[in-house]
């Protein structure tokens, strides 16, 4: 229309977010190298506060809800703690600086004890049922006998119980080991036969050893001593390996 006003239309000049320039070294590496693991595990708290991580890290609890927020700064300030102070709860050793975790130490440990603890109990059930299709058995009155008698070997129950502890054992495992050897002994007692030139000869070699003077108590102890030493010296060694090979053994 004639007579109107041209209006200048005006652009309001809206600031472009500026780019940020993100380091290299603001971007946390996933990548371990030898350098990275050669970091000095003293790290002072003073330092750790002082990190970008951290800083970051304030600015979003001060997003938090005050009762959010309080248990994240508790919870922060004890993991700092635990870390500064009680490096053993996280670290084993270092070797040159590099440090070796006691999650690593405890997975390492778990492996070896578990296949350890596996081919035990593969061994035993290859015995068990062995004795089982002989028709052998060992009952709880036999393995509480002979853990009496090892009591009054080894100088009374608190002194055996100590002897197991310094061995990493407890009586459980001893009545478990116990009750197979006792299983051995009954299953090959048969093919171990002790001839008296035998007992003499072991009587003869081990006087002073010997638990009385009576003869007869003499007699008996060689001959139970010379039968065991072939049952698990000799016997047993070479029949379990054959039963071993035997067996159908599947591990998962």
């Amino acid at each position: 229309m004639a007579g109107a006003k041209k209006t200048k239309l005006t652009h309001t000049n809206t600031k472009r977010p500026q780019k940020t320039n993100i380091k290299k070294q603001d971007i946390p590496s996933y990548t371990s190298t030898k350098k990275d693991a050669a970091v000095n595990t003293e790290l002072s708290l003073n330092s750790i506060t002082n990190s970008r991580y951290l800083k970051t890290a304030k600015t979003r609890l001060k997003n938090l809800h005050p009762s959010k927020r309080a248990w994240a700064v508790g919870i922060i300030l004890i993991i700092l703690l635990l870390a500064y102070y009680k490096k053993n709860l996280f670290i084993a050793a270092t070797v040159n600086g590099v440090p070796i975790t006691n999650l690593e130490l405890l997975s390492r440990e778990s492996q070896l004890y578990r296949q350890k603890t596996l081919n035990d109990m593969i061994n035993e059930q290859i015995i068990t049922q062995e004795a089982s299709r002989n028709g052998i058995t060992v009952s709880d009155a036999e393995v509480n006998q002979a853990i009496s008698d090892l009591e009054k070997q080894f100088g009374g129950e608190a002194q055996l119980n100590m002897l197991l502890a310094q061995q990493g054992e407890d009586m459980n495992y001893l009545r478990s080991q116990t009750k197979i050897k006792l299983t051995i002994e009954k299953l090959y007692s048969p093919e171990a036969s002790v001839s008296a030139a035998e007992v003499k000869q072991f009587i003869n070699q081990n006087k002073n050893q010997m638990p009385s003077s009576n003869s007869a108590e003499q007699v008996k102890f060689a001959t139970e001593q010379i039968k065991q030493q072939k049952i698990f010296n000799q016997i047993f060694p070479q029949k379990f390996q054959e039963l071993k090979q035997a067996s159908k053994v599947v591990t998962y």
